[in-house]
């Protein structure tokens, strides 16, 4: 295979998850990482049909660090957190609630 030939490479993460990345006049790795090799397989396929897939062999032995799983999933779970906590707080503003359950002071005179 060319090396000027636009491709899909497959390949795993140190941290045991597999991702793609398309290889032509540009390099555009898959926003995402996949607990197998079947499922990055099929999602490079998903988005590139026609392209040759470049995948190490199958005898290849990628065992997922347990410590790489775990932080990937501590990072999830952090983002969601921090994603609700935002959520909710621009959900306050918008409805004009404030942190003591009051409603927002508007500056008129009552």
């Amino acid at each position: 295979m060319s090396g000027d030939e636009p491709r899909v490479e497959l390949r795993p993460r140190p941290n045991g998850f597999w991702h793609w990345t398309y290889v032509g006049a540009e390099t555009l790795p898959s926003n995402l990482e996949y607990a197998t090799r079947e499922q990055a397989r099929s999602s490079a396929r998903n988005a590139y049909p026609d392209l040759p897939l470049d995948e190490p062999p199958q005898d290849v032995d990628v065992r997922p660090r347990e410590e790489g799983r775990l932080f990937a999933l501590l990072r999830r779970l952090w983002t969601a957190a921090l994603l609700g906590v935002i959520l909710v707080h621009l959900a306050r503003r918008v409805l004009g609630v404030r942190p003591s359950g009051g409603p927002r002071h508007t500056g008129r005179a009552r």
